[in-house]
Order: C-alpha cells, then sequence, then structure tokens
C-alpha cells in the first residue's frame, strides 16, 4: 500500500498555517472562529452596554407604549397628553421589538396631529431611567 501524498497527509497546525477559502478551526474552540469576524452571530449587547441616545427634536416627543394594537400599530400615551396610534416605522420593524411600558420617541403627523404618530426609537429601561434622573422624562 502506498503512502498518502503529503498534501493529503497536512497536520491540524499546517491547515492553520494554509486555511482553505472558508475558516476551518481544525480542534480549536468554537470562539476562535467567531473572533476573525467571518463567522458566527452578530454580537449582541445588553442593554447596560448601549452608548447611543437620541433626544427629541423639533415635533417630537417622549411617549409610553399602553396597547399593542397589531401589526405595526400601538396606541402611545404621549408627553402632551394625548394617546394617539403611532406605527412602527418601516427600518424598525422586525429588528427593534416594542412591548407595553416601554418609552419610546413619537413624531406626530402633520396631519391628525392628535391622534396619530410615528414610532421613531425605542429607549431601554436604563436610557430612561436616565432621562428620568435628568428631569427630561416626566411620565
Amino acid at each position: 500500500m502506498e503512502e498518502p501524498s503529503p498534501s493529503i497527509r497536512r497536520t491540524c497546525a499546517e491547515r492553520r498555517l494554509r486555511p482553505y477559502p472558508f475558516n476551518v478551526t481544525c480542534g480549536l474552540d468554537e470562539s476562535a472562529s467567531f473572533e476573525s469576524g467571518r463567522l458566527g452571530k452578530k454580537k449582541v449587547l445588553s442593554e447596560g452596554q448601549l452608548r447611543e441616545m437620541v433626544t427629541p427634536g423639533e415635533g417630537q416627543m417622549f411617549g409610553i407604549v399602553m396597547q399593542m394594537l397589531g401589526y405595526d400599530r400601538l396606541m402611545v400615551k404621549c408627553a402632551d397628553g394625548h394617546e394617539r396610534v403611532c406605527r412602527i416605522r418601516g427600518k424598525m420593524k422586525r429588528r427593534v421589538w416594542i412591548k407595553v411600558g416601554d418609552t419610546v420617541l413619537v413624531a406626530p403627523w402633520d396631519f391628525q396631529f392628535e391622534t396619530r404618530g410615528d414610532i421613531l426609537w425605542r429607549y431601554t429601561e436604563a436610557q430612561a431611567q436616565i432621562l428620568r434622573q435628568k428631569g427630561q422624562l416626566a411620565m
């Protein structure tokens, strides 16, 4: 019986030196393949680690989600005292999950100002606490 050719008999260490077009870990723990950035899931940050804080601009206000109405619509109690039927904008759909009691940023529509609006941002619990401490969110 013939000995296998040297290209077939490569050891695991040799494979790491000359990787395949895809990432082969050769017995390494799976975290090694995630560190390269080519494979694996996107790292999920906990709510405490999120640093981006969006503040209301002109014509925007804070609101608290009161009721889920189905599909992309929610009943929101806004800072100006009105209850609005708000819809989740397309960029947020299926990316940001909103539940009853969440603090959101609402932009009322130009027409039907007192009854309709768009949800622009959902604040995490930690961000809502910071806004309450600063006095910006009095709800």
